[in-house]
């Protein structure tokens, strides 16, 4: 590329320095009028009066300033986008949470003593136990054994066994290889007193070292062991006592003591 020459319109010689000016190298050389020089950057050279430099410098400030302004703009438009959709994706996800827990009615109360006063193992005065589901497994001594599942109003699940071992003999062997089991027994004892009940033996153990709860009680000639587990152990005594006396389901599926 050659050069490109303006003649000087405006009759001026003295030269006046320009500064860079919004990518292109601006200053003054003597000669006549506007100056292009080709090479690996442009370079723009003009004999002018101040009062032209400076209206250039303003024309490029001002130009400066609009593309400033767009690009705050599409910055602000972006991080509202991304907030929106956030909170939307937080929403949804809160939602998908909540709905299978709609009857955990006393759910609030066990998360704030659980967080705010950092009570680990805590059960409301009021909370009331539904069965979700029965029905039978096979554990690893091959007899089927049935089981309810129970969810909380605070949303923590207990489920009651009735395990078949053969024997009577058999079913106490296998509560003294539970109690050995047990990283913790909280309480061991005799199991006597209950209405058409004979007298019994009756463990509270802590399994593993995620503390879940088992409640284990064997009777006297009987073949079966009654399990209660839960990750809580308030909640597995909560049930046991209420159940103890016998037991009856309101037309909501909710486990209400006989009596009541």
């Amino acid at each position: 590329m050659g050069k490109a020459v303006f003649p000087n319109y405006l009759g001026l010689r003295e030269p006046h320095n320009l500064t860079r000016l919004h990518g292109l190298d601006i200053d003054c050389v003597r000669g006549k009028g506007l100056l292009v020089e080709s090479g690996t950057r442009p370079r723009l050279c003009i004999q002018s009066h101040p009062a032209i430099a400076s209206y250039l410098r303003n024309l490029s400030r001002g130009a400066c300033i609009l593309v400033a302004n767009a690009k705050t703009s599409m910055r602000k438009l972006a991080r509202t986008l991304l907030l929106g959709i956030l909170l939307c994706l937080i929403l949804l996800t809160g939602g998908l949470w909540w709905f299978p827990r709609k009857d955990c009615t006393a759910l609030p109360e066990r998360l704030y003593h659980r967080i705010v006063l950092r009570e680990q193992d805590f059960i409301g005065h009021n909370v009331r136990f539904k069965v979700r589901g029965q029905g039978a497994r096979l554990p690893p001594n091959g007899r089927l054994s049935g089981f309810t599942t129970m969810r909380a109003s605070d949303c923590v699940e207990v489920i009651m066994e009735s395990e078949d071992e053969g024997s009577p003999l058999q079913a106490k062997d296998e509560m003294e290889k539970r109690i050995r089991g047990a990283s913790r027994v909280v309480e061991r004892g005799p199991e006597v007193d209950l209405p058409g009940r004979p007298d019994g033996e009756r463990a509270v153990l802590l399994l593993g070292t995620d503390a879940r709860a088992e409640i284990v009680v064997w009777f006297e000639g009987n073949r079966r062991l009654g399990i209660i587990e839960s990750a809580s152990l308030a909640h597995a005594l909560a049930y046991e006592r209420l159940i103890e006396k016998g037991y009856r389901l309101d037309a909501d599926g909710y486990v209400i003591a006989m009596g009541q």
